[in-house]
């Protein structure tokens, strides 16, 4: 079973070294260390919808991101509460899924309840994780990844280094990271080591925290207990030491249990934020908001529990437009979507909460995989129906598609540049002057760890590091500086 004591344990990896008295705790000390940050800065140029949006409305990286530290404080606390009042059936309930030959008088096998103190850094670790979840995301959103995906996909098997193409260089591992690359694993990379403060640990972080943002904890060859692949990996094998070390430090079996409710944070309020996008780009009108929400509501007719409920949320929308006019509200449309949309993150948020407690033991022996806005079938067809609505009008639409048709353009370009250079860098293959220039290019701070991270490694290793050092660089970027250096380079 979990220990909060270790999932909270005020320890980073290298130990701190402020010697100044400090009132704050551990966690708190996190945030400031992120809010002055320069990668969380960049986020503000990073697509969340709509890429490169001239708007001041549209949500970037940023706001989203300070929206999911938000709702999964809330959730944080709200869960603390509950689990402390209700820690009486809980560890009953424990109790009864064990077998008779269990002592249940053993303290070293009791249900871990977190305590008033541990309430207060949950709520800590939490608000600093939905700031950082999404820092590693490379430019113009998850199509970025995407794109980095198929481009080592066409690419690997014709590049070579020394004769040889580089996916007989490379380890299945190795190559499977190219392959399956993922911005939340490129999250602790950046976090652990690529944003330097004053050595290789980059902001050096508390373990709970690093461990909270890994949602998907499995590298990119690992495989499910049914020999399924999962879908998303959550570190890179440059970082299966980090990893191996939070595993340890917080005594976990699976995932950290906060990552289920920065999950479901995350997924409320992209659900949401991205129906009030898409509304204020015009990509749909109240009315046709209004048709789907009685669609789903008839093909749900057959089950009366989800049918009364989709109801409900049909009858809430009808009645904030008939208040929006009545009130003669100035665009009383828009008021009855934002409205709308307050009272269904308030309604995910106590099925998140819910879900959390219902299946708390299941969740604290690491027994529990689902996210939490799946365990009911009320939360799962109402984000079921807004990212439906989502993906008909607004993931669908032509800005979305050209823009992505764009992106694509841009990193690829990037890459078939900077990748063939990498190849041979640091080798004792001389480059060309075009090829040496594109390398002086990089980032000295990228750069500057891929010496400290190849230092000593085997030539496998170091070829696999300097493909690593542009995919750090190109995922460093923010939207608007991959699309200037694109340009530049294309001489435009």
């Amino acid at each position: 079973m979990l220990d909060w004591t270790k999932l909270l344990i005020q320890r980073r990896i290298r130990k701190s070294r402020s010697v100044i008295p400090e009132e704050r705790s551990e966690f708190e000390r996190d945030y400031h260390r992120i809010i002055i940050s320069a990668s969380f800065r960049r986020l503000q140029d990073k697509t969340q919808v709509f890429p490169l949006d001239p708007s001041d409305f549209v949500r970037t990286r940023l706001t989203h991101s300070l929206e999911v530290s938000s709702l999964a404080k809330s959730l944080g606390q709200q869960v603390g509460i509950r689990l402390q009042k209700e820690a009486g059936d809980l560890r009953q309930k424990f109790a009864a899924s064990q077998s008779e030959s269990f002592d249940r008088n053993s303290d070293s096998t009791d249900l871990s309840i977190p305590s008033t103190a541990q309430r207060q850094h949950i709520g800590d670790i939490l608000l600093c994780a939905g700031l950082v979840h999404d820092i590693g995301n490379p430019p113009f959103g998850h199509y970025g990844e995407t794109t980095i995906r198929a481009w080592f996909a066409r690419n690997l098997g014709r590049l070579h280094f020394k004769g040889r193409p580089l996916s007989h260089r490379l380890s299945l591992q190795m190559q499977q990271d190219f392959l399956k690359f993922e911005g939340n694993a490129q999250a602790l990379r950046l976090l652990s080591k690529l944003h330097f403060v004053v050595d290789e640990y980059g902001m050096n972080l508390t373990i709970p925290l690093l461990a909270t943002i890994i949602k998907y904890p499995y590298s990119s060859v690992d495989h499910l207990s049914d020999g399924t692949e999962p879908k998303k990996i959550g570190y890179f094998f440059s970082e299966q030491s980090t990893f191996a070390e939070l595993v340890r430090q917080c005594g976990l079996v699976c995932r950290h249990p906060l990552s289920f409710l920065l999950e479901a944070a995350d997924d409320i309020a992209y659900a949401t934020a991205d129906i009030e996008d898409g509304y204020r780009k015009d990509k749909f009108s109240l009315m046709q908001l209004v048709a789907e929400v009685e669609s789903c509501c008839r093909q749900n007719k057959a089950v009366p529990e989800v049918a009364e409920f989709l109801a409900r949320i049909k009858d809430k929308l009808n009645r904030l437009l008939d208040e929006g006019h009545n009130k003669d509200i100035h665009k009383p449309e828009y008021y009855t979507l934002q409205n709308w949309l307050i009272y269904l993150q308030s309604i995910l948020m106590q099925y998140t909460e819910s879900a959390f407690i219902d299946n708390y033991v299941a969740i604290m022996s690491g027994e529990f995989i689902t996210p939490l806005l799946e365990t009911n079938l009320h939360s799962k067809v109402l984000i079921h129906l807004l990212g439906d609505i989502a993906q008909k009008y607004i993931f669908s639409s032509r800005q979305i598609v050209q823009m992505e048709i764009a992106a694509d353009k841009i990193i690829s370009s990037l890459l078939d540049k900077f990748i063939p250079a990498a190849i041979d860098f640091d080798t004792d293959i001389e480059l060309p002057p075009v090829r040496k220039r594109l390398m002086a290019i990089v980032s000295d701070n990228y750069r500057q760890n891929y010496f400290r991270e190849a230092a000593g490694k085997s030539e496998e290793e170091r070829l696999y590091y300097r493909l690593l050092l542009i995919t750090d660089y190109i995922s460093g970027m923010t939207d608007g500086f991959a699309k200037g250096l694109f340009q530049q380079m294309s001489g435009f």
